[in-house]
């Protein structure tokens, strides 16, 4: 069957995140990743309790927390979704955007 194109824009801290986990994962590339969540997400059917809310953020604190999620990627610190539901992310932020001591 073949593929239809859809164009897919991406602010560049989660452009970043995709390509970093893109090739921890093994996939071949970050657009592979991407179709990998959508299948796993159709595959469970899932509650996007979390993300569905980030989404209606305003854009300028999408881009806050795309450049703290990119930071805690780099770092290697995961979280569970049960720790993501408590997750006060804007400290976190703000601790993370102060100057090395």
């Amino acid at each position: 069957m073949a593929s239809t194109f859809k164009a897919l824009k991406m602010p560049p801290d989660l452009a970043e995140i995709a390509e970093i986990r893109a090739e921890a994962l093994g996939y071949p590339s970050w657009a592979a990743y991407v179709k990998g969540l959508i299948r796993h997400d159709a595959g469970c059917l899932a509650r996007h309790g979390i993300t569905v809310p980030w989404s209606k953020m305003a854009l300028t604190i999408q881009d806050k927390l795309d450049a703290l999620l990119l930071w805690r990627v780099k770092k290697g610190k995961g979280m569970k979704s049960a720790e993501m539901t408590s997750w006060d992310w804007e400290s976190e932020y703000e601790a993370m955007m102060k100057p090395a001591q």
